[in-house]
């Protein structure tokens, strides 16, 4: 019996929300529609792409699946080059994502919210950008948001519009190619840096000690 409880301690169970801070969901679904994957294998299996050599973003990604679900995650896979991945399993948590986003066979294309902007708190709304930007957003001087989901990127040029930044609109034509068009949604150097102390700001209300700019960059 004593080491049946410890195996089920050692898996780290998951059966519930460990807090239902809009911030941090908003956060770990916007990170999971730039960087997640899931499936089911003999167990459910999720994964969050990351590069090695990003140990900041990696301690976040790690410190929001310990805060929204009691979920402690140690193990990084290493695949080529620095690209790794956060791997964990869980039912609820892989579960959990689709009360927020939907998408078609290709999750990298169709990827989205299920419910306009506008129905969401401006906590997600907060938290989800943050998340976007972490995996898919650049900031080091004007804003940039790539993406192969068109509704992923309205996503984020509603969010943008909603919070009072004027974004820009692009489709870069990818198909003489061979591949999906890109989607970018960008904004000036002066509202990016407006931005980027939006996402330093939700940092502090989490009691989080790293600001955005290292989170992002610091490798």
């Amino acid at each position: 019996m004593k080491s049946d409880l410890l195996k089920i301690k050692r898996q780290n169970l998951v059966y519930s929300l460990k807090s239902n801070n809009p911030t941090l969901i908003g956060i770990y679904i916007g990170i999971w529609c730039g960087d997640g994957t899931q499936y089911y294998d003999n167990g459910y299996r999720i994964k969050i792409c990351c590069d090695n050599r990003d140990i900041e973003m990696i301690q976040f990604f790690k410190f929001i699946l310990s805060q929204l679900f009691g979920k402690t995650v140690s193990h990084i896979s290493r695949d080529r080059g620095h690209k790794a991945f956060l791997r964990f399993n869980s039912k609820f948590i892989y579960d959990f994502v689709f009360n927020y986003i939907k998408y078609d066979k290709n999750k990298t294309y169709t990827v989205c919210l299920i419910h306009n902007i506008d129905d969401y708190s401006k906590d997600f709304i907060d938290g989800f950008i943050l998340g976007l930007t972490l995996s898919d957003g650049y900031t080091k001087d004007r804003f940039h948001f790539n993406v192969t989901s068109s509704y992923l990127a309205k996503n984020a040029l509603d969010i943008l519009k909603i919070k009072g930044f004027n974004p820009t609109y692009y489709i870069h034509d990818r198909n003489k190619y061979g591949w999906k068009d890109l989607h970018m949604v960008s904004l000036s150097k002066k509202q990016n840096k407006k931005l980027v102390d939006l996402f330093d700001s939700i940092l502090i209300k989490l009691n989080y000690p790293t600001d955005f700019q290292t989170l992002k960059y610091n490798h």
